[in-house]
């Protein structure tokens, strides 16, 4: 890649792969956390949330992007019953 000024202006971002519950990533390091889709996996999310919390910078970013049930309980119940069977790792989706 040449060093024009278009390329200078560029942001870089570095990804890594880490434990949900334990990053090796020292208190308030990362600028942001991100976790696309994987809470729903997760028994409990909250420890996840509360680690990415833990490595993201003062006035960081924690982005979540991931399944939300209904505010109704039948509906709910519905959904995550549909998603285990599309999916046997699905332990629940989140709720507002």
């Amino acid at each position: 890649m040449t060093d024009t000024p278009a390329n200078k202006r560029m942001v870089r971002a570095e990804f890594t792969k880490q434990a949900a519950t334990y990053a090796a990533s020292p208190v308030a390091s990362d600028p942001e956390a991100i976790g696309r889709l994987a809470l729903h996996h997760i028994e409990i999310p909250v420890a996840v949330v509360r680690e990415m919390t833990r490595v993201c910078r003062p006035a960081g970013t924690v982005g979540i992007a991931d399944l939300v049930v209904s505010e109704h309980a039948e509906r709910g119940k519905y959904q995550n019953e549909f998603e285990w069977l599309r999916d046997p790792s699905h332990v629940r989706a989140l709720r507002r």
